[in-house]
């Protein structure tokens, strides 16, 4: 990164999404709208290119598990592992990185 690029904002301690507790995703969210088992879930539409959609999908396939919960798992490990919010932070603001650089 070069000096005349813009920094990557650090993360702010009063946000509100830091109180939030990691989830572990369940096997099968259908479970959760069960009244025994009731949990409140939030259905969210994920757009995707075709070729990051296939890659799910067959990953999904390979490994026996729905495309749903990789994405649910993804969630977990980005809420539970500072690490893994790290490299995606990174990944985010690379792309800013590369176009403020000369």
């Amino acid at each position: 990164m070069s000096e005349a690029s813009a920094p990557r904002p650090a993360a702010v301690d009063t946000d509100p999404a830091a109180a939030i507790v990691a989830t572990r995703p369940a096997a099968a969210s259908r479970k959760a709208r069960r009244p025994k088992e009731a949990r409140k879930v939030t259905r969210y539409t994920l757009d995707l290119e075709q070729q990051q959609h296939m890659h799910l999908r067959l990953f999904a396939l390979q490994h026996g598990v729905e495309a749903s919960r990789i994405c649910r798992t993804l969630l977990y490990l980005l809420e539970s592992d500072p690490k893994i919010a790290e490299r995606v932070l990174d990944e985010l603001f690379a792309d800013d990185e590369d176009t403020t650089e000369g």
